[in-house]
């Protein structure tokens, strides 16, 4: 029995061409415009920004629209960032705005870039004030749970703080970087000049010939990269219209890809190649920092390692205050031979 037409159009799968004039249609003045690629070979992603007239548009919200690769329906929009929203499909993109800028912009990644540095000198005095004389090492690694609750709370603050102090350390280093990262640049860069920021090569626009199709592009790719999976591809936009290919390859350290082409859109010159294995100490020193902040460097034990540091803080503020409000009380005690007494008793009580 023969198909019905609309059953067989659902079965061919468009263009990437065709659906990105479909969602350009419906988002006229759309901007910025980079594809996701589904492994999944699931609906066909865009992310895009509008116009914005009173801020700069790096700034501005930054919107996500998915529709069907058969059909072109629209499956689904979302605010992906630059905004508040705690609908069940934005509130990560919200999460992460707050944890990246506390929703402030350029402000507020200021701020959080202060507050890393902060939390990167408490970790390094942390490490400072623990490390222990010749001899004493297995005290400090150890926690006496018999001695009493001062003592029990004095141990754990000490031994977490120590496990945790490292990693914070890299963590707020890491983080300090993403918002004064000119700042780091410029004392990298006298010993290795880093590109990584750097503008793409100047590309004129060849009229009236078209660009080459987002398939040839990606053919290019496999030709440089056999076997890579294209994660994004920012479209050609002036005033410097190229494609921004990024591939994941197998020894990825970014979960995200690591490896982006600039791509003559008209030529098919590759025109910039960013490859951690290519790159000089400046940019090897670059690529590694995200990373390095969100664990992906060590794969899924390093992410859950990175999740457990994080609530660090947490338990050494916890033990921190305890031990504060035990050595007040202590001061504030009268001390007669019975209170010394009645002290020691209750700091060396066990634990219930």
């Amino acid at each position: 029995m023969p198909c019905s037409l609309q059953s067989f159009i659902a079965r061919v799968r468009k263009s990437f061409e065709e659906l990105l004039a479909l969602a350009r249609a419906r988002n006229p003045g759309m901007s910025q415009a980079m594809l996701a690629f589904d492994p999944s070979h699931g609906p066909f992603r865009l992310l895009y920004r509008h116009p914005v007239q009173e801020i700069p548009q790096s700034d501005g919200p930054r919107y996500e629209i998915a529709l069907n690769p058969y059909t072109g329906a629209v499956q689904g929009r979302r605010l992906r960032a630059g905004g508040i929203s705690f609908t069940r499909t934005e509130i990560m993109g919200t999460l992460f705005q707050l944890h990246a800028n506390l929703w402030a912009g350029k402000t507020g990644r200021t701020i959080v870039g202060v507050i890393a540095l902060l939390l990167l000198f408490s970790s390094l005095s942390g490490i400072s004030l623990w490390w222990p004389s010749k001899g004493e090492w297995r005290r400090a690694l150890s926690i006496n749970r018999v001695a009493g609750r001062i003592r029990f709370h004095f141990d754990l603050h000490r031994v977490a703080g120590i496990g945790a102090a490292a990693l914070l350390a890299v963590i707020a280093f890491t983080g300090s970087f993403f918002a004064f990262n000119a700042f780091y640049r410029g004392m990298i860069d006298p010993f290795s000049k880093t590109t990584l920021f750097d503008p793409p090569p100047k590309v004129e626009p060849r009229q009236p010939h078209a660009p080459l199709s987002v398939a040839e592009v990606l053919a290019i790719a496999q030709q440089r990269y056999p076997g890579a999976a294209p994660q994004s591809l920012g479209l050609p936009e002036l005033p410097n219209p190229v494609y921004t290919l990024t591939l994941r390859v197998r020894e990825d350290i970014n979960q995200h890809g690591g490896v982006r082409l600039i791509i003559d859109p008209w030529s098919g010159e590759v025109l910039r190649v960013r490859d951690r294995k290519r790159s000089n100490a400046g940019d090897t020193v670059l690529m590694w920092m995200f990373p390095l902040h969100t664990g992906q460097a060590f794969g899924t034990p390093g992410r859950i390692l990175v999740l457990i540091t994080g609530l660090a803080p947490l338990l050494l503020f916890v033990t921190g205050v305890m031990i504060w409000q035990a050595k007040r009380r202590a001061k504030t005690l009268q001390l007669t031979p019975q209170t010394i007494v009645a002290y020691k008793r209750r700091a060396t009580e066990p634990m219930t």
